[in-house]
């Protein structure tokens, strides 16, 4: 699994959530409160390759 932390004073979680939703990611790649943040997870192997997009 790979984890990526975003600021929560750049990006809010309802934006996050569209904009996952727009790039075809809903329900893959998974976000969760982390501090002043969010931590997104992306889950490990080809499941989700940009070859698939």
């Amino acid at each position: 699994m790979m984890n990526l932390y975003l600021s929560a004073a750049e990006y809010d979680y309802h934006t996050l959530l569209k904009v996952a939703e727009m790039a075809g990611l809903a329900g893959i790649i998974g976000f969760h409160e982390a501090g002043d943040g969010y931590l997104v997870t992306f889950p490990q192997g080809g499941k989700c390759s940009g070859s698939d997009r």
